[in-house]
């Protein structure tokens, strides 16, 4: 069994003496959710608006996503992902294009058929999809929540 001694500790690298001739390196590592937020929060700050193209009181949750092709700052996103579109975010004129010229970051929202939505005593009757967030938390600048609603129909909230 070797000891392990603390050599450094850099903002980035922790560096552990595994023993005379072993060096171990730790590198400190984001979740993917976390890296999935930082490098779409620069799209929301752009956003004017959000358009629900059906009544978000019907459902209790939509499915949240990023596109980084979209064509267009206003114009509604296509969507060739399964299930439907039921809302998207809306840019302001200035918002620029992403790493390819004439291509924007811009948030869609969608359901699937085995959603809660479109089958109440379904997979998702009492749980809710990872990218799930109760569309009432949803405003431009602001990421969805997962509120207790969402994630559960039979709180009744």
């Amino acid at each position: 069994m070797h000891h392990l001694d603390l050599l450094s500790r850099g903002s980035e690298n922790l560096s552990y003496a595994a023993g005379p001739r072993v060096r171990l390196a730790v590198h400190e590592v984001q979740s993917p959710l976390e890296v999935h937020v930082q490098e779409n929060q620069a799209a929301l700050a752009h956003e004017e608006s959000i358009i629900w193209t059906e009544d978000v009181d019907d459902f209790d949750y939509v499915r949240q996503s990023v596109v980084t092709n979209a064509g267009t700052r206003r114009r509604p996103v296509s969507w060739t992902g399964t299930g439907r579109r039921v809302g998207y975010a809306v840019l302001r004129g200035d918002a620029p294009s992403g790493d390819v010229p004439g291509h924007f970051t811009r948030r869609v929202f969608w359901v699937k058929e085995h959603d809660r939505s479109e089958q109440p005593d379904g997979t998702y009757k009492t749980t809710a999809p990872a990218e799930a967030v109760d569309p009432r938390t949803v405003a431009p600048g602001v990421w969805g929540e997962q509120t207790d609603r969402a994630w559960d129909a039979a709180t009744g909230i």
